[in-house]
This record gives C-alpha cells, sequence and structure tokens, in this order.
C-alpha cells in the first residue's frame, strides 16, 4: 500500500506521517523534505536534485510506503507517474487547516535551507 500525504507547508503532514508510523511500523517514510535537506541549498539545480532522488525513491517494486509531499503541481505529477504502473492499494490523504493555524505554524518556523 502507498500512502499519499499531500497539502500545504505546516498543514500537519508530518505528525500525520508519524502517527501512522507509531501504527504501522512496516512502512517505509519517504518526503520530499528530508531530501530538500539532504542535497537542497536552495537553487534551482539543487532542488532539481532533491526532487529526482525523491522520486528514486517512490519505489513501485517495494509496498508499505508513507510519501509526503507539498504541493500538487509537477512533482505532484511526476508522484502520479511514478505509482501509475504500480498495483499496490494507493491511499491520497490531503488535510487542511485554517489559514490563521497555519501562519501561526509558519511564523514559529525555522526555515535551514
Amino acid at each position: 500500500m502507498k500512502i499519499l500525504l499531500f497539502g500545504n507547508i505546516d498543514v500537519g503532514k508530518t505528525t500525520i506521517a508519524r502517527k501512522l508510523m507509531s501504527l504501522r511500523g512496516e512502512f517505509e517514510y519517504v518526503s520530499i523534505d528530508s531530501f530538500w535537506k539532504k542535497y537542497g541549498d536552495g537553487t534551482i539545480a539543487l532542488e532539481t536534485k532533491s526532487q529526482n532522488k525523491f522520486i528514486d525513491a517512490i519505489a513501485s517494486d517495494r509496498s508499505n510506503q508513507i510519501i509526503e509531499s507539498s504541493g500538487l503541481g509537477s512533482l505532484g505529477q511526476r508522484i502520479f507517474y511514478k505509482l501509475a504502473t504500480c498495483d499496490d492499494l494507493k491511499l491520497i490523504l490531503i488535510p487542511t487547516a485554517k489559514n490563521a493555524l497555519i501562519q501561526k505554524r509558519l511564523d514559529k518556523r525555522i526555515w535551514n535551507i
């Protein structure tokens, strides 16, 4: 099974992913944030590298992944194409939160890229 978490920054995707991991430990966690932290530096070149590494980590030959990403733009499209041939069951979760709550969280966020 692939569980896909899409949504705005600071909407709670990581919190949901952690909760799912604690309930179902056999899932591999694949998050775009971890690839940005590992490979990115804010430049377009390393943003592209981060996205490519993230897409490569989404395995159509392995079951049980929680895949987390913000936005559904071109990166979302790449995820869709990557999983189009995957026969695993897919569950898509799109958490939402009120703008005021997201803004409060963003104000506290430490940006490290």
